[in-house]
């Protein structure tokens, strides 16, 4: 685990523990290494693991995202919304918005930051 110890967490409601027994855990995890995989590509950091665990405290169906034990997503799954699916899409979103909580830009990095952007309007 090294530097990367527990900065991302899922917390899921019991309702959820489905996505992790047997028959679907190999499904689930793959889609999170996907989606791990995919920001990696678009921002060129390792993505530290995601550790999942079962929160009793939460709606059966409810899910909680947090980054460096702050809380920054709280889900609920609806009804007629696929979990995998819906979970996999918010956490994406959520590293996306909270990746320099993840990784903190140093000042040479957000000089590059900053060219990066000034070139893409010019």
């Amino acid at each position: 685990m090294g530097i990367f110890k527990n900065i991302i967490r899922l917390e899921i409601g019991v309702g959820l523990i489905f996505l992790f027994e047997k028959n679907k855990l190999h499904i689930t995890l793959e889609k999170i290494k996907d989606v791990r995989l995919k920001i990696e590509k678009d921002r060129g950091k390792k993505i530290p693991k995601i550790r999942i665990v079962d929160n009793l405290l939460l709606e059966p169906f409810e899910y909680s995202i947090f980054i460096k034990e702050r809380l920054v997503g709280n889900f609920m799954i609806k009804r007629d919304e696929n979990p995998t699916s819906t979970i996999m899409r918010n956490l994406e979103k959520v590293i996306r918005e909270n990746f320099y909580d993840i990784f903190p830009l140093r000042y040479h990095d957000k000089i590059d930051l900053l060219k990066y952007y000034i070139r893409r309007i010019l």
